[in-house]
């Protein structure tokens, strides 16, 4: 199990009103928060573009999306027990007769209650800021990587058509009014410095481990 954080960074309403409602959805194009990150299959990297320019040098680019629908028994049975929703990921596609290409996806959905699904479109419709999203998510082919804070999660797909399990999910909003908008020169100001603290607490780590190896060493000559 693991915990993500988004930030939304465009919205998409397709709220059209039909005999079916779970056709009704909200389309969320979102990035990874601060310096987390996902790789999927060693070849792809999810995250923002800052840390894409430092890590994904010799990965693929992935594009993120949200997707918010109603929940209904057809949603409910489609996903897993004990779930809300699904992770999947779409392949890029090339076509060079039609000079068409579309860049390598990955797909968070949630089926939720109708009375959160509206609270969401209210939001959204007010134009109010999306100060929060994260959600939890399991999975046998998703494990962390070396980040000591847990930034890093490894997508080692077995299979091509697995999917992930979301369990949980929570958006919050604020309102535009009192919140003031963050420039792209403070976010990069905000990553690079929680960069730094990652960096220091990567050095904390080793020490600590060194220190032990060390101790383990005296332990056996002079134990």
């Amino acid at each position: 199990m693991a915990h993500f954080n988004l930030v939304a960074t465009k919205a998409n309403l397709n709220s059209q009103q039909s005999a079916d409602e779970a056709s009704e959805s909200i389309t969320l194009t979102v990035d990874m928060e601060g310096r987390e990150q996902l790789t999927v299959n060693e070849d792809y990297l999810l995250a923002s573009p800052h840390i894409f320019k430092i890590y994904g040098k010799d990965k693929k680019e992935v594009e993120a999306k949200l997707a918010i629908r109603r929940k209904s028994d057809f949603t409910a049975k489609a996903t897993k027990k004990g779930g809300i929703g699904k992770v999947y990921f779409v392949k890029e596609y090339e076509n060079e007769i039609d000079l068409l290409y579309f860049s390598a996806s990955v797909w968070f959905e949630v089926h939720i209650e109708d009375k959160q699904y509206e609270n969401i479109y209210n939001n959204i419709i007010n134009k109010n800021y999306i100060s929060e999203i994260w959600l939890m998510v399991e999975g046998e082919d998703l494990t962390y990587g070396f980040a000591p804070d847990g930034s890093e999660k490894i997508w080692n797909r077995k299979n091509e058509n697995k999917t992930l399990t979301i369990s949980n999910f929570n958006i919050s909003f604020s309102n535009t009014e009192n919140i003031e908008e963050e420039s792209e020169e403070e976010r990069s100001g905000r990553i690079i410095e929680s960069l730094f603290k990652e960096i220091g607490q990567m050095k904390l780590y080793l020490a600590i481990v060194a220190i032990a190896a060390a101790i383990q060493i005296l332990n056996r000559f002079f134990g």
